[in-house]
This record gives C-alpha cells, structure tokens and sequence, in this order.
C-alpha cells in the first residue's frame, strides 16, 4: 500500500491499521475479513469495496480506488 501513496496522494487517504490495534478484531469481523483484509472506503464513508485476507493484487487495489474515484 505505501508504493501507492505518492501515486494518489491529495486524492486518497491510506489508513493502514495493524490487526492488533485495538478496536481492529471488531472491524475485521464486522467486513468479513477473516483475520485481516482489505476496506475501501468512498468519500461519503460507505463500503465500496471488501477483499479479505492478501487475496489481492496491486491491479485490485487500483481497481478499487479507481472505483471511489469515479
């Protein structure tokens, strides 16, 4: 994820959250995750996208954020 932040910056916010921090064991499970994954938020802050674990690209993130920039 952090390659892709120069790329996006000032369009897209990163908020890479450890699955240990406090708070992430209930946002994993409330998506779906299994024990990490992937949440793709829009600007109005409503799900636009969800990819559980590491069953993911790069070409997936980039297709996801250009999703929430359309």
């Amino acid at each position: 994820m952090s390659d892709l932040q120069p790329e996006y910056d000032g369009r897209i916010t990163f908020n890479i959250i450890p699955v240990n921090a406090e708070g992430a064991d209930k946002e994993i499970h409330k998506h779906k995750l299994g024990t990490h994954g992937l949440v793709v938020y829009a600007a109005d802050g409503t799900v636009s996208t969800t990819i559980p674990g590491h069953n993911f690209e790069r070409k997936e993130v980039e297709a996801a954020i250009a999703k929430v920039l359309e």
